[in-house]
Formats: C-alpha cells, structure tokens, sequence
C-alpha cells in the first residue's frame, strides 16, 4: 500500500497538469499508474477503516453518471 500509494503522489507532484495538454499523451503517462491506484485501493479496503467505507455515495455517481450498484445475488442454498 504504501509503495504503490509513494508512486502515484510522486507522479501527481511531477505533473504540472497543463489544460492544453494533448490528452491522449496525458492518458498514455497516467495509464501505468492506474494499477498502482487500484492496489492502493485494494489494500486500503483490506484494513478495518476502509472495510468499513461504502464507497462512493449518491451524489458522487449520480455527477460521474454511474448506475447505482446492484446488491450482490443472494447463492441458493
């Protein structure tokens, strides 16, 4: 958690997130970091603050335009 969390704050630092920066070579520099964000986040929600986190509320997906998540299928027994 704290290497991967140590590399995308170095990165963020090292950017000077210029808004007329071509995005397709912003995406091509972000794209190794995406992983390293999704361990962050892995390992964060393994901890007992951030297994008890309900993730991103209401508001939040209804401004990103993410459906709602469906409960997960109950298994027959």
């Amino acid at each position: 958690m704290a290497e991967s969390g140590r590399r995308i704050l170095q990165w963020i630092a090292d950017q000077d997130f210029e808004t007329t920066a071509d995005p397709l070579v912003f995406r091509s520099e972000a794209r190794p970091f995406g992983a390293h964000a999704e361990a962050w986040i892995a390992a964060y929600r393994m901890t007992a603050e951030g297994s008890a986190f309900p993730g991103v509320g209401t508001a939040m997906r209804s401004t990103l335009g993410i459906k709602k998540r469906q409960p997960p299928m109950a298994l027959a027994s």
